[in-house]
């Protein structure tokens, strides 16, 4: 056997071919099947009629100068029928471009009225895996999706900005994406959101804002008119007080511990009680949320919030989970600005294979 320089490099072209040749096979024009689930109350199993499912399909991208991030590219919702029960059409992208993209699937919320989706305890998002026949790329049906829903306490805290903010936000999609029933989102929510984005107490007052942002309607809650000045203004030249100056708190977030230690790889199917401490400073009140996801950010395995106080101190957030099948989980402490959090710091677990 020849074993020359002649034969490594016809060996090293062989290899990158092959390579870049998984690629082309992994990689397609992002479709779905279709996506059947019913919704239903949490406890009794019984099957919540006229709930609105929503959702959007789509997973994590990395290249190789190591950038990457997520794409979310069908936005959609629909119904319960009177068996609770709901059909997602199947679908193509529109785009046109082939993608090879990690955790690909769909993430599934639902809102309803006497209802909310969030579990303190649980995930914020119920995730479906989308699988396709190797090189074939022929969809697979997933199995039947459930959605849990419990009963709404009205003053349970921060429980309005979960009811009404994660129904929209696995509604909200990428400038490029294929969004349908923006209508039927639009019709389904607005009543209550515009209802309670009238209290700052609540601190929701942004979410009409975001609900019209996912479903493409202009601003209804109009600018107020600020009053015309009187006709003659003293002139005052402002002073600064050295205090002033003094007092102003910078916008900072650390995490100064984390439990159980990230050095320490978890188990699949293993539950987690996870413990984040942080140090902060805000000038005004403000929202840290501790986001637990898989890379990509699908499936999104919990959503914790905090308020903290303007000033400076620490703050405590809890997450109790089960591990899913992933290859790493991410920790996200950010502050929640508006409708966009901004990322401050992050931790990461390895997730082993399920014990045998």
């Amino acid at each position: 056997m020849n074993s020359g320089p002649a034969a490594c490099i016809i060996g090293a072209v062989i290899t990158i071919a092959l390579v870049f040749a998984a690629q082309s096979a992994a990689a397609a024009i992002p479709s779905s099947p279709e996506i059947a689930g019913r919704v239903v109350e949490a406890g009794t199993g019984k099957p919540i009629a006229g709930a609105l499912v929503t959702g959007h399909i789509g997973g994590g991208y990395s290249s190789w100068f190591g950038h990457g991030g997520d794409r979310k590219l069908h936005c959609f919702a629909a119904m319960t029928d009177g068996d609770g029960r709901f059909r997602i059409p199947g679908w193509s992208w529109t785009g046109g471009r082939s993608m090879d993209l990690d955790g690909y699937g769909a993430v599934l919320s639902a809102y309803h009225r006497d209802y909310t989706v969030h579990d303190p305890g649980g995930g914020a998002g119920t995730y479906v895996r989308l699988r396709f026949i190797p090189l074939l790329g022929i969809p697979i049906k997933p199995g039947e999706a459930t959605i849990t829903m419990r009963r709404f306490d009205k003053d349970e805290k921060n429980g309005y900005w979960f009811k009404l903010g994660l129904p929209i936000d696995h509604y909200s999609c990428d400038w490029d994406a294929d969004v349908s029933d923006t209508e039927l989102v639009w019709n389904a929510m607005r009543e209550e959101v515009m209802e309670q984005s009238t209290s700052e107490a609540l601190g929701v007052a942004g979410t009409i804002h975001k609900l019209e942002a996912a479903t493409k309607h202009p601003l209804s809650i109009k600018p107020k008119i600020i009053a015309s000045p009187p006709a003659r203004i003293e002139a005052r030249v402002a002073t600064m007080n050295p205090g002033t100056m003094a007092a102003a708190v910078p916008m900072s977030l650390r995490i100064t511990r984390v439990l159980p230690d990230p050095a320490s790889p978890l188990r699949v199917g293993d539950r987690v009680k996870l413990t984040v401490e942080a140090s902060y400073s805000t000038p005004s009140d403000m929202p840290v949320t501790l986001v637990v996801q898989a890379p990509g950010g699908t499936p999104l395995i919990s959503n914790v919030r905090e308020t903290v106080k303007a000033g400076s101190g620490t703050v405590t957030l809890k997450a109790d989970f089960v591990v899913p099948e992933t290859d790493a989980i991410e920790i996200y402490l950010p502050f929640s600005m508006s409708a966009r959090p901004r990322a401050v710091e992050k931790r990461r677990f390895e997730v082993k294979p399920r014990r045998p």
